[in-house]
């Protein structure tokens, strides 16, 4: 079984287009038409594995804006997702014994619906479930659009997905990384009746919640059901990263949230090879760990820049350089300006 993917760009599950179709639908607005100009092709709607790349994605949510006049197009979305509209990751979470376990499951299996997110669980005072999706440019209109739809529907669809499955009121606080869009106030109803509180301008998109919801049953639990689908998925799983470009996987291993960035024998441990053979694979499909270490640490640095909650000291150690007036020359060499210039523009 070959799942071809392409793994060098963010890719969105392709019964999300599905989705959208029938969101437009509401406003009369034809397949065709709404299709117009896009590439995909019947033989790709009628695939169940297919999967769109994000920027033919975030085209047709701009598309999709145009054609029905409502920004709000996320709201619809969110609401309409159910456990089924997540293949077989969904129906393998909503098994799970307990959130906990439901949100282990997500982060493990999260790639099979795509690259263009990945979570990630971290446990103190309160239990706080990020969404990580770095590649967006605010200072891009098509960007800024996009983050706004897909992290609404994302984040309703995963609330009601938890208060399906828990039979409970699931209201957690919520980050977002845009500003507060206006139109937002013409769906208070259901942000007040979903989120406890949400926080604009945030560094990273995040849901914080009680750690109590952790160790909540899920009402469609089924250990023995679980355990097959889980297998299913890690089968799965292998496939398609036995498909993946060996230079995405570094690019994806090189910077953690949690610790910040790895150097080459980090990565080359966490793919069980020796540094060796990494350059060596790398070399033969074209590339140098040294080349694309540098692009994720400008990458990261200029995201990292965005946000005032950081010194320039904080991230010039957070990105693994010696000192200030390294990363400042560093970052001055790729981008032409200084990152104190680069803040405040």
């Amino acid at each position: 079984m070959t799942i071809p993917r392409n793994f060098d760009q963010a890719t969105i599950p392709g019964t999300y287009v599905h989705i959208l179709i029938d969101i437009v639908s509401r406003w009369h607005i034809s397949a065709e038409l709404f299709l117009w100009g896009s590439g995909i092709t019947q033989e790709q709607l009628k695939d169940i594995r297919w999967h769109v790349s994000y920027s033919v994605y975030a085209k047709l949510l701009q598309r999709a804006v145009e054609l029905t006049q409502e920004p709000g197009l996320g709201f619809y979305f969110g609401m309409q997702l159910k456990v089924s509209s997540h293949g077989l990751m969904g129906l393998t979470v909503s098994v799970a014994k307990n959130m906990r376990e439901a949100i282990e499951t997500l982060i493990h299996f999260a790639k099979l619906q795509g690259t263009a997110a990945r979570f990630r669980l971290e446990v103190g005072e309160q239990a706080s479930l990020y969404i990580e999706e770095n590649f967006f440019d605010f200072n891009n209109e098509l960007d800024r659009l996009a983050y706004e739809i897909g992290t609404i529907y994302v984040v309703i669809g995963l609330i009601n997905m938890v208060r399906s499955v828990t039979n409970s009121e699931f209201k957690p606080e919520v980050d977002l990384r845009c500003a507060e869009p206006q139109y937002f106030e013409r769906f208070a109803n259901i942000l007040n009746a979903m989120i406890e509180t949400i926080h604009y301008e945030q560094p990273l998109t995040c849901l914080r919640f009680p750690l109590s919801f952790l160790e909540l049953p899920l009402v469609t639990a089924d250990p023995v059901t679980a355990n097959l689908l889980r297998e299913q998925c890690q089968q799965e799983l292998d496939e398609l990263i036995s498909h993946q470009n060996i230079a995405h996987l570094v690019r994806e291993l090189i910077y953690d949230e949690a610790t910040g960035i790895r150097g080459i024998e980090e990565v080359a441990d966490k793919l069980k090879m020796s540094v060796r053979t990494l350059q060596r694979i790398l070399q033969e499909n074209g590339s140098q760990f040294q080349r694309i270490y540098n692009n994720v640490r400008m990458h990261k640095a200029k995201f990292l820049l965005e946000y005032k909650e950081l010194s320039l000291i904080e991230i010039a150690d957070k990105l693994s350089y010696s000192d200030v007036t390294s990363f400042n020359r560093a970052f001055k060499n790729y981008a032409g300006i200084s990152p104190g210039k680069f803040r405040v523009k």
